[in-house]
């Protein structure tokens, strides 16, 4: 069995090279943290938003984490009732 034994320490990137890596590594990177910042105000939009078709029908769904999509009316909250 060949087993793989990387250097103990790896070769500097010439000046040339890391001028042009620079610049596109920070442009990589800040494109996955608008990834994330999109994704998590999608993500809590989906989740919080009625949408309004389904209210107007009185109805309210469901997605769960297996993918199944339940449907059921909208149970709206009852205001509370003073003591008497």
């Amino acid at each position: 069995m060949m087993f793989l034994n990387p250097p103990a320490r790896l070769r500097a990137l010439p000046d040339r090279w890391a001028n042009l890596l620079r610049p596109l590594w920070m442009i990589l990177f800040g494109l996955a943290i608008l990834t994330v910042i999109i994704s998590t105000i999608y993500a809590v939009r989906a989740t919080y938003w009625m949408q309004p078709v389904i209210y107007q029908y009185g109805l309210d769904f469901d997605v769960t984490t297996e993918g199944d999509l339940k449907v059921g009316t909208y149970a709206p909250r009852e205001r509370s009732r003073p003591c008497r």
